[in-house]
């Protein structure tokens, strides 16, 4: 095991430098520094640095709104961020309001079905559900669901758009999205589709199993699981807990 800190703080580091240099050579405003502004705060964010990272991420957000524009890409990934930030530090309502700000943005210059329109139509069902505002979170699920359909239904979907709609129907908080049918339909085909060499998707597979009521086979599933996951896996512990709620379930030894 190598401690990854050192190679961070150098991260941390060249990226201050970057910064530097860009807001000399090329502006405070140019596209390339607020990029980097923006990658760095990105790079906080992944140390669970959340006040500074807030900082940049406006920073660059900011930057990005007088350049590009409100609605450009940019613009809303860095604001998609922030709301994260403020989800994460307890500000749920501020983070409410930019993620719909963000999403009228969207529907607006997106396609309907857009990945990005997806994203943070999850991000926003998520704190909603966080905050037990379920009445709140149903039409937002009701339009995800709609999505993930879309995604999953296609003759070129992937087995990832395959695993994403199976698991938010096997999985979802609200219990009238739930559908064991079509969950087991299309997490089959993600594992089908990856040979059965993608842990995720034989977990989703499991759930939707256990949702159909076999959870002596979502036991099994979720077993082949955790044998493709290293002893050392971040997920293991997730894994672990699905099975043996299935165990408990059906009796499993």
């Amino acid at each position: 095991w190598e401690d990854p800190q050192p190679h961070r703080a150098r991260a941390e580091q060249l990226y201050l430098e970057v910064i530097e240099a860009q807001q000399r050579i090329l502006g405070p405003d140019h596209p390339e520094t607020l990029r980097t502004i923006y990658n760095l705060g990105s790079l906080l964010v992944n140390q669970e640095r959340l006040a500074e990272a807030e900082v940049l991420l406006r920073q660059a957000a900011e930057g990005r709104k007088r350049v590009l524009g409100p609605t450009h890409r940019a613009t809303l990934m860095a604001q998609t961020d922030i709301a994260y930030v403020l989800r994460r530090s307890g500000q749920s309502r501020e983070a409410e309001e930019l993620l719909r700000d963000i999403l009228g943005h969207q529907q607006t210059v997106l396609e309907p079905y857009h990945r990005e329109i997806r994203g943070t139509l999850n991000a926003l069902f998520t704190l909603l559900v966080e905050e037990e505002r379920f009445a709140d979170a149903r039409p937002v699920m009701a339009a995800l669901i709609e999505i993930l359909e879309y995604d999953a239904e296609r003759d070129s979907a992937s087995a990832e758009a395959h695993d994403r709609y199976a698991r938010a129907l096997a999985t979802c908080e609200l219990e009238e999205f739930r559908d064991p049918a079509l969950a087991l339909r299309h997490a089959a085909r993600a594992v089908e589709m990856s040979q059965g060499r993608n842990p995720d998707y034989l977990l989703t597979l499991a759930h939707a199993q256990s949702l159909d009521g076999d959870d002596s086979q979502a036991y099994a599933t979720v077993t082949s699981a955790l044998e493709l996951l290293p002893p050392d896996h971040e997920d293991r512990p997730t894994f672990e807990a699905d099975r043996a709620r299935f165990a408990r379930r059906d009796g499993v030894r």
